[in-house]
């Protein structure tokens, strides 16, 4: 998926960092170069829709060929002006079929550059993007480790290892991660039953901290950086935050009369409401929304059916899961407001959803990721169009991952 960006041929510098790679530097107006010349001929560059290309996966990137010589090389560049990966010289033929490296540099603020190989002066550089990935989990026998997996051929890279993690629940659905900052937190414990939160940075996998830890099953996090979460306090469910950085909670309210579940949560950002999936007193499925800021209970809404997994928000304020019908697992858009469901599509064969099982949602390609197993025990991988529920891709996976995760 791809949109259209117009735009302009700049006057660039390449400076050279020894040989190999080069760097690509723009000399700012007002800095200790020339000023950037913008000519009036512009170039048309596609970069990834909704301005997120994740790793491992193939752009179609295109460009005005009769702007550049014979040759051009294709750069993304991060924030600091580092080439995170390049082609390589390539024809100008004004199209390629470009692949990222599963395990090239992430993050915010990238840019694509079209660099004509004869003339390095020259060259078009877009409007920013995202370059992000898919992560999950995998016990390697002797740590946890956070890999990317990519949604195109299943394969992983290590992406860090979670300190001395020993212990956690994946099915409790605790590790957050922040919306618009760099950290992602994973709740466990050690071998030695000490309780803790490990804070990695999202974007590089670096272990930041290991703090105190707390029971965030449910968890999610708001659009301000704000953990939220559930627990059982003897008498009701209550929804509490958290704050990493005093690891202290506060109290600010009950999900209703909660009384079981298996910590379905959602978080709709810009509403700012937290979703819990249960049953109430009465046995009966229920999708309560609470504010995530007062804690209030906003609704409570019956559900047709209780056979519910792997719950995460979708497009347009609503949520996406799968539900077993009995013969096979069917994607389905809920609105938590009314508790009204629609079936979107059969996801394959998929037959199990376990620790492995995830519905992660691409706002970008308006595509749902759904891990989990079919008849066979095999880790699968099933690509979702929302628009059509159709399945287009079926991608075998290496390992059961646990907690998957979009990182943008």
């Amino acid at each position: 998926m791809l949109y259209r960006s117009a735009l302009m041929l700049t006057a660039v510098t390449l400076a050279t960092a020894g040989c190999d790679p080069f760097t690509p530097v723009i000399e700012l107006p007002g800095g200790s170069g020339d000023d950037i010349t913008v000519p009036a001929t512009t170039i048309d560059v596609d970069v990834p829709a909704g301005g997120l290309w994740l790793a491992g996966t193939t752009e179609e990137v295109t460009w005005d060929p009769s702007l550049a010589g014979d040759q051009v090389e294709l750069y993304v560049v991060d924030a600091t002006g580092n080439p995170a990966f390049s082609t390589g010289p390539i024809d100008n033929d004004g199209t390629h079929a470009w692949t990222s490296p599963l395990d090239a540099g992430l993050g915010n603020d990238m840019t694509l550059w079209v660099v004509d190989v004869a003339e390095p002066t020259l060259g078009g550089v877009s409007e920013p993007f995202t370059h992000g990935s898919i992560v999950g989990f995998l016990w390697n026998g002797s740590e946890e480790e956070m890999v990317r997996v990519s949604p195109e051929t299943g394969e992983t890279v290590l992406h860090g290892i979670v300190g001395d993690l020993a212990w956690w629940s994946p099915m409790a659905r605790q590790v957050v991660v922040e919306p618009d900052g760099d950290r992602l937190y994973v709740p466990g414990t050690t071998i030695d039953q000490s309780d803790h939160v490990w804070v990695m940075d999202k974007w590089t996998g670096e272990l930041i901290d290991e703090l105190p830890g707390a029971d965030l099953a449910g968890a999610e996090m708001t659009s301000d950086g704000t953990v939220i979460a559930c627990r059982w306090n003897g008498t009701a469910e209550e929804v509490f935050t958290y704050d990493p950085a005093t690891q202290t909670s506060t109290v600010i309210g009950q999900v209703g009369d909660l009384q079981t579940w298996s910590s379905q949560t959602a978080i709709n950002r810009e509403l700012g409401h937290y979703i819990v999936v249960g049953y109430d007193s009465s046995n009966a499925p229920i999708v309560w929304t609470v504010d995530a800021t007062s804690g209030e209970l906003l609704s409570s809404a019956a559900l047709a059916d209780s056979h519910i997994h792997a719950l995460t928000e979708g497009p347009d304020a609503s949520l996406l899961y799968v539900r077993w019908t009995g013969s096979s697992e069917v994607l389905e858009s809920l609105d938590p407001s009314t508790g009204v469901a629609t079936t979107l599509g059969t996801v394959g064969d998929l037959m199990w959803i376990h620790n492995g099982g995830a519905v992660v949602y691409n706002p970008a390609s308006q595509q749902a990721y759904v891990w989990g197993a079919n008849a066979q025990d095999e880790a699968r991988l099933w690509v979702m169009d929302l628009a059509t529920g159709d399945v287009v891709a079926d991608v075998p996976q290496a390992h059961i991952l646990s907690e998957l995760h979009l990182v943008h």
